[in-house]
């Protein structure tokens, strides 16, 4: 997650655990993730990070 002024940007993690490149980059499997946005007016007015 990264701001930029009134910009934010978030690299939701992938659905699936099994990334064969993952494995063999960091020698364990991924953790899969999901990134949920709830809009109002366009925008997203509370932004928090629940694991």
């Amino acid at each position: 997650m990264d701001t930029d002024g009134p910009r934010t940007f978030i690299q939701p993690p992938a659905m699936e655990s099994e990334s064969t490149w993952w494995r063999h980059s960091k020698g364990t499997t991924g953790a899969p993730g999901l990134v949920v946005a709830v809009t109002k007016n366009g925008e997203v007015p509370v932004k928090e990070v629940v694991r």
